[in-house]
């Protein structure tokens, strides 16, 4: 955010000289109410008020329909559902937030084999997606891995450590 000044609306009051000297030496201030921000000062120009003023209503039409949409689809998608339908949902949402959470941790271990030179296949990363995924057990994979092994002379392409 660069330099901010922050001021309360009591010193707006008292001390504008000094407020003053504040916004045209830092652009903005932020101006509080009991220690909260409430509003917010930015320096301007006769050249570019018009310029600024556009894009400051421009922001706050953004942000009113980021907003709006935001508090849509939370009384859209939550108040609405029964408690059942939550406590549903639950599983659902757990099961994502690990899979993200594996995929971040393979990611960030394939990232440190390639930089210990090791190569990773596209199969062996699709291979640890599906393994994370619930779509293959480390059976079926290991079974794989031997049928590869027995198709290419005994030669494993590539192995799982566990």
């Amino acid at each position: 955010m660069g330099n901010m000044s922050f001021v309360s609306f009591r010193e707006l009051r008292t001390s504008t000289a000094k407020i003053d000297h504040m916004l045209a030496d830092d652009g903005k201030i932020v101006v509080t109410s009991n220690g909260k921000p409430k509003a917010l000062m930015v320096r301007v120009s006769e050249a570019d008020f018009e310029e600024t003023l556009a894009m400051l209503n421009q922001v706050m039409q953004t942000r009113n329909i980021i907003s709006n949409r935001g508090a849509a689809r939370l009384s859209s998608d939550v108040s609405v559902m029964s408690l059942d339908e939550k406590n549903a949902e639950i599983p659902d949402i757990r099961r994502d937030r690990r899979a993200r959470s594996a995929n971040e941790s393979l990611n960030t271990a394939f990232a440190s084999a390639r930089m210990e030179g090791i190569e990773i296949t596209p199969q062996i990363e699709a291979d640890c997606l599906m393994i994370i995924n619930g779509e293959l057990s480390i059976q079926e994979y290991i079974h794989r891995v031997m049928e590869s092994a027995a198709l290419n002379g005994g030669c494993v392409k590539h192995a799982v450590q566990s």
